[in-house]
């Protein structure tokens, strides 16, 4: 819970935002984090709200009047980071960018194993916290990303150039799910929770979620984004895994945990180019999320894509657009799949 009373940031004009921002310093860094995301309570879900203010998504570079799952917990992080209100757009553009020239689609990072997380580890904005808390029931499991991946219906939807396509295997160690609720009541409220779904060869992701963890007297919950209740909503973990767990078609296989960081030459503003991080060069071969190397690549998915800003998919006469519940973005399904999700939600309605 946040220790300071916390405005909706979307009621909020520059100078108020900066007054609230200079109150939230005095708190550490977990809590910042919490009560910064406070302030996105209430706020309209809003499927990718975010863009590059130009080109191929025109959406504004920072807004705070909207926010799908991803984008609440990245403006969170650069409102907490973020040295004054002033350096809000810079510091968010760290957290979704590559680190050389002016944001762009195709130097977004879009793909969460391949990108998203193993950048912003390196660069020391956040760290894999799974083992620490997960201890011994943490499991490692792995994405694969091709060519042929990039083939696929879903793949092709993203519209990133080639050049942008990452292949190699991806690691990450997950929580299961059936052990996530008795992890997660004891882990320290703040941690940014990553939701990872069984592996298909055919999507470029198997991360559909993200969310920050809270702790309250009756248990630990989830801050997200969520289409469900169309907005940011405080979200108790069992009933939200017993939601998703509930859809045997594509089941939540565990969570990730990552806890926000503030790396030193983000406070002396040194520029993010000094520190060689291009998150657009992966070589082929295995890169693990919690500790990279090199930087990564740009992508998307077909069913279940945590993506900052992926266009919807509309049209294509093989494929549906859809949403799976507890997900964060909009995601081409299979009709035959498409027709179990109607199955499934028809059967919960009852």
């Amino acid at each position: 819970m946040a220790l300071v009373a916390v405005s909706p940031w979307q009621s909020l004009d520059a100078g108020a935002r900066a007054e609230q921002l200079e109150q939230l310093k005095r708190l550490p860094l977990d809590a910042r984090v919490v009560a910064t995301s406070e302030g996105f309570l209430g706020t309209p879900y809003v499927l990718s709200p975010l863009g590059e203010g130009a080109g191929h998504d025109p959406d504004p570079l920072l807004r705070y009047d909207a926010a799908d799952c991803l984008t609440m917990i990245e403006e969170s992080m650069a409102l907490a980071l973020a040295p004054d209100e002033a350096r809000v757009l810079e510091t968010l553009s760290h957290i979704r960018y590559q680190g050389q020239g002016s944001p762009s689609f195709d130097g977004r990072l879009h793909v969460m194993e391949a990108q998203w997380l193993p950048v912003n580890v390196e660069r020391g904005l956040l760290e894999d916290v799974t083992k620490r808390y997960g201890k011994d029931v943490v499991r490692r499991v792995s994405k694969r990303i091709t060519e042929q991946t990039w083939q696929e219906k879903a793949g092709r939807a993203l519209g990133v150039s080639e050049q942008a396509q990452v292949t190699g295997e991806f690691f990450l160690d997950i929580i299961p799910s059936d052990r996530a609720p008795a992890v997660l009541a004891v882990a320290p409220e703040g941690l940014v929770v990553v939701v990872v779904r069984a592996d298909r060869p055919r999507l470029v992701t198997r991360i559909t979620h993200v969310a920050l963890l809270i702790q309250k007297p009756s248990g630990p919950y989830l801050r997200h984004a969520s289409r469900s209740f169309k907005k940011v909503v405080d979200e108790p973990v069992e009933r939200y895994l017993k939601r998703n767990l509930e859809f045997g078609a594509w089941t939540v296989e565990g969570v990730a945990l990552f806890q926000v960081k503030q790396p030193a030459w983000l406070a002396a503003g040194v520029a993010l180019d000094a520190r060689g991080v291009d998150a657009g060069s992966v070589d082929a071969g295995s890169v693990d999320a919690g500790s990279v190397d090199a930087g990564s690549s740009d992508a998307a998915a077909d069913a279940g894509v945590v993506d900052a800003g992926a266009p919807e998919v509309r049209g294509d006469t093989e494929t549906i657009t859809a949403e799976l519940e507890g997900g964060c973005g909009w995601y081409p399904l299979p009709v035959g799949l498409l027709i179990v999700l109607a199955v499934w939600l028809a059967r919960r309605r009852r």
